[in-house]
């Protein structure tokens, strides 16, 4: 099971900010977790799956989140590769908040892209 640590630098702990394997999360001052994982675009796709930061992945963010648990449960879903995550977007109506997906589902509009 994976669990956070907090983050250090060359002074010591940065309050707030802890780290695993897959995820950091940063605690905002409304009291929720703001979340980042590591991934990379998929072709030429709105969806980035994810990508350790050794393999050249970004790390972007995938929402905010009331718990830790909440925050790394996202995380494992994108790393298990079952999920991708659909970044935000515009359309008529104004902004659409990005969101994870199955890839089952995300499948024909990335081959579509290529």
């Amino acid at each position: 099971m994976r669990k956070f640590k907090p983050v250090k630098n060359a002074k010591g702990v940065l309050p707030g900010l802890f780290e695993c394997d897959i995820c950091r999360i940063e605690k905002r001052e409304d009291g929720c977790w703001r979340a980042q994982v590591p991934m990379r675009k998929i072709g030429n796709s709105q969806y980035q799956e994810f990508c350790s930061v050794e393999r050249g992945g970004v790390w972007l963010d995938i929402g905010h989140y009331k718990v830790k648990a909440g925050a790394l449960a996202a995380a494992e879903r994108l790393h298990s590769g079952v999920y991708v995550w659909l970044r935000p977007y515009k359309d008529e109506f104004g902004p659409v908040p990005g969101r994870l997906v199955e890839f089952k589902d995300a499948a024909e509009a990335i081959r579509a892209s290529q």
